[in-house]
C-alpha cells in the first residue's frame, strides 16, 4: 500500500503541478490581456491625439485661406457693384457725351492695332468708332444697310 500512498500523493502533486502551471498560465494571460488592452488603449489615444492635431493644423490651414479670400471677393463684389452703378449711369447719359464716346473708342482702337502695325491701327480703329456709333445712338441693325448705303 506504501506504493499507492505514493503513486497517489505523486499524482497529487502532479495534478498540484499542473493545477499551479495552469494558474500561472492563466494569470500570465490575464496579464497579456491586460497589458495588450493597455498598449491598445495608449495606442487609440495617440492615435486619437495625431488626429485632432492633424484637424486642428488642416483647420488652421484652411481658415488662413478662407479669410483672405472671403475679404477679396467681398472688395471685388463691393467695387462691382459701384462699376455696375456707374455704367448705368453711364448708359442713361451716353448721347449727351456722343462724340467723346466714339472718339475715345476710336483712338483706343487705333492704339490697341497699333501693335500690328498701321493699316490694322487704322482698320480697328474705324470699327472701334463704328461701334460706339451704332451703340451710343441705338441704331437698328435692320435699317443699317440703308443708312450706309443710301438705299431704301
Amino acid at each position: 500500500m506504501g506504493s499507492d500512498n505514493q503513486s497517489s500523493n505523486s499524482a497529487k502533486e502532479a495534478i498540484d503541478n499542473v493545477k499551479e502551471t495552469f494558474n500561472k498560465a492563466l494569470k500570465s494571460q490575464q496579464n497579456d490581456a491586460q497589458g495588450f488592452k493597455k498598449t491598445l488603449t495608449s495606442a487609440m489615444k495617440s492615435a486619437v491625439d495625431s488626429t485632432n492635431k492633424t484637424l486642428a493644423s488642416i483647420e488652421e490651414s484652411t481658415e488662413a485661406i478662407r479669410k483672405p479670400l472671403a475679404e477679396t471677393t467681398e472688395t471685388i463684389s463691393r467695387e462691382g457693384k459701384k462699376l455696375a452703378y456707374q455704367a448705368s449711369n453711364f448708359y442713361a447719359v451716353r448721347q449727351q457725351y456722343g462724340l467723346e464716346n466714339i472718339a475715345g473708342a476710336t483712338l483706343l482702337g487705333g492704339l490697341v492695332g497699333l501693335r500690328r502695325g498701321r493699316i490694322p491701327a487704322a482698320t480697328i480703329g474705324s470699327l472701334s468708332g463704328f461701334l460706339a456709333y451704332i451703340f451710343v445712338y441705338e441704331v437698328d441693325a435692320r435699317q443699317l444697310p440703308s443708312k450706309l448705303f443710301g438705299r431704301d
